[in-house]
């Protein structure tokens, strides 16, 4: 990391950051997923499962009613009647065309087909009651008897198996609404989760790339003051390769330069205080010479003034003698 330049550094930091987001994206969108299809299942399969096999039943309900109604009607309304049953059998028909795409497992078939089964079983005899209703007051009789009897029976055969049909379908459509609420609820906790993980690596990736920066500009305050405080002595650690590094190495070549011109001054110093002290002493020598010729010089006149003395008391007694 030491080789990195800061813009690099920098931009290395801000793809580990970019990746992290990623992960948690990325993580969001697995479990928005799921959780989707679940919610599609539930749309397009459950939901529509349980409309259709109600419609199915409805009509089976429809053509117990329409028969009953046979049974009490004038000749016109029953003619109508009649088409309605028809119409109702009919529709049942294209409804378990409609349902069979949306079978989802092996006992959901199982209890289509035992469900058709039995609405054939009951939808057989329909036309054999319509036909004794239709003729006359023995036919209304015996229609009658047939109402009440076998097409009872199968009627309530039917109605009980479609009524299981149902209540199995139910109970998938609850199952599957359960998974998609756990999927959300495990959606909504496992985000939490990774998002904090995500906080804490970004966090401590930003307190890592942060000292990588703060520390060598901070050690590079300090060699700079130490410098301009005259501390020529501090040790300036300048390793690396970005540009704190390079201005460490400026500081460090720096204080070089200056411990050399700092010494070549200190040098050129001792030699002129050598000078000095050598001046110095050479100006007491000649001082002291100097006293020595003064004090000969003193003894001289003394002498000259002695010999002066006696020179002239010589010639006052040369005079006195020619006299």
């Amino acid at each position: 990391m030491d080789k990195l330049k800061i813009g690099a550094k920098l931009g290395l930091a801000f793809a580990l950051v970019a990746v992290l987001a990623v992960v948690l994206g990325l993580f969001a969108i697995g479990k928005i997923s799921g959780l989707q299809a679940s919610v599609s299942d539930l749309n397009e399969n459950a939901l529509p499962s349980v409309v259709n096999i109600y419609k199915i039943k409805n009509k089976l309900s429809d053509m117990r009613r329409l028969e009953t109604q046979i049974l009490v009607a004038d000749a016109k309304e029953q003619a109508a009647l009649k088409d309605r049953v028809e119409k109702a059998a009919v529709d049942a028909k294209e409804l378990r065309k409609v349902y069979e795409p949306l079978i989802s497992d092996a006992e959901d078939r199982k209890l289509f087909q035992a469900g058709s089964s039995a609405f054939d079983d009951y939808a057989a005899i329909t036309p054999k009651l319509m036909a004794l209703a239709l003729s006359g007051d023995q036919g209304r009789i015996d229609a009658t008897a047939l109402l009440f009897g076998d097409s009872r029976s199968k009627y309530t055969l039917a109605n009980k198996v479609i009524d299981e049909h149902v209540a199995y379908i139910v109970k998938s459509a609850e199952e599957t609404g359960k998974r998609g609420e756990a999927t959300a609820s495990a959606a909504k906790t496992g985000t939490i989760v990774v998002l904090l993980v995500v906080v804490v690596l970004a966090t401590a990736l930003g307190w890592f790339a942060t000292g990588m920066i703060v520390a060598p500009v901070v050690r590079a305050s300090e060699a700079a003051a130490a410098v301009a405080a005259g501390d020529l002595t501090r040790d300036i650690d300048a390793h690396g390769a970005d540009e704190i590094a390079g201005l460490l190495k400026s500081v460090q070549a720096m204080q070089l330069s200056l411990n050399t011109t700092v010494s070549a001054v200190r040098q050129g110093a001792e030699s002129v205080a050598t000078a000095s002290a050598e001046i110095a002493q050479g100006n007491h020598d000649l001082s002291s010479r100097t006293e020595q010729q003064a004090s000969a010089l003193e003894e001289t006149a003394a002498s000259m003034e002695e010999l002066g003395s006696t020179v002239k008391q010589n010639a006052d007694n040369a005079r006195q003698a020619n006299q």
